[in-house]
């Protein structure tokens, strides 16, 4: 990796995921989750429930004494002042390196969301027809999510620099090769993880169809690669995942432990509390990844730019302190 890329990313202090994982014991079983041998990223192969495959999880306790607590004790193992948050840049540890099967590749921009060319689409008509988004993110007073968004790779090649083209052709620090997702950076790391967190909310009305949680969630970067103090292997991510009523699904990961606040077949409404900010599965630094499918099943960068589409799927893409808003479709 050249010196300058290096140099951008220290300084923004972990921008993403990475590591390597073994494959679970379920690997390959019908309608379950294998976890890839590059990638925390568990792929299901359709032939039943997406089931985790994993062994079932510690008791859960309650969740709304998680959420009250006024601050959670770190973990013992590793003192943080011992481990930075991020000791080295997150291009060197992407969460993604391998391409997820049930989350399909996205080099070119999905189609299933449309522009004010389309056929049928007249401005307002869209809009009623495609789900759009909110940010997923607690940042009142723009304190918790700092300043670059971390967002999707739409440069196909692989590079061995680490370089990459966000949705304005950017480079990094904007993303990092094979990124397919946009990180939310948790303003302070594991201080404010400690602290309380930052919440995540539903980015629109849908249906809960995935939660995993009960892993464990102080993962970071430690030398080249992240690592989970602890365990030999990186556990799986706690996360979530919401189908949309036009069928796009969207995609929570990195949640802190027993902080999900909701379960599989809730119905949510847009920016309904779903769970806290963490460093799960291949995470660097506590950070909220958010990722899109489209309707047509390839997943998709959702702003809209030179390198991605001529339509937001956010409902405001360029709201306060940069950042897409937290309004929800229909102005609520």
């Amino acid at each position: 990796m050249s010196l300058w890329i290096l140099g951008a990313l220290v300084a923004l202090s972990g921008c993403g995921t990475g590591g390597s994982l073994a494959p679970g014991d379920d690997a390959g079983r019908p309608g379950s989750l294998a976890r890839d041998a590059q990638t925390d990223v568990e792929v299901w192969d359709g032939a039943g429930p997406f089931d985790s495959g994993e062994p079932a999880p510690e008791a859960r306790p309650d969740a709304g004494a998680v959420l009250g607590a006024d601050a959670a004790v770190p973990d013992a193992s590793v003192p943080d002042a011992a481990v930075p948050d991020a000791a080295v840049p997150d291009a060197a540890v992407p969460d993604a390196a391998v391409p997820d099967a049930s989350w399909p590749d996205a080099a070119v921009p999905d189609a299933s969301v449309p522009d004010a060319s389309t056929p049928g689409c007249d401005g307002g008509g869209c809009a009623s027809a495609v789900t759009r988004f909110r940010l997923p993110m607690q940042n009142d007073n723009n304190e918790y999510i700092r300043p670059i968004v971390v967002g999707f790779d739409h440069d196909p090649a692989e590079s061995v620099f680490g370089l990459c083209a966000d949705y304005e052709d950017r480079n990094v620090p904007y993303c990092y090769d094979g990124h397919k997702g946009s990180d939310f950076l948790l303003e302070g790391g594991f201080e404010t993880m400690d602290n309380g967190s930052a919440e995540v909310y539903a980015a629109a009305d849908g249906v809960v169809t995935l939660v995993h949680d009960g892993e464990y969630d102080r993962c970071r970067a430690v030398g080249l690669e992240v690592q989970c103090p602890g365990y030999a292997e990186i556990p799986p991510a706690n996360r979530v995942e919401i189908l949309h009523a036009d069928g796009q699904v969207t995609r929570y990961l990195h949640l802190k432990k027993w902080s999900i606040l909701v379960e599989q077949g809730d119905y949510v409404t847009c920016g309904q509390l779903l769970a806290l900010v963490g460093s799960s599965g291949h995470s660097s630094t506590p950070h909220l990844h958010f990722a899109v499918r489209g309707v047509d099943g390839v997943q998709y960068d959702p702003f809209a730019g030179p390198l991605s589409q001529p339509a937001s799927s956010w409902v405001e893409q360029d709201g306060p302190n940069g950042f897409p808003a937290p309004v929800c479709q229909g102005g609520l």
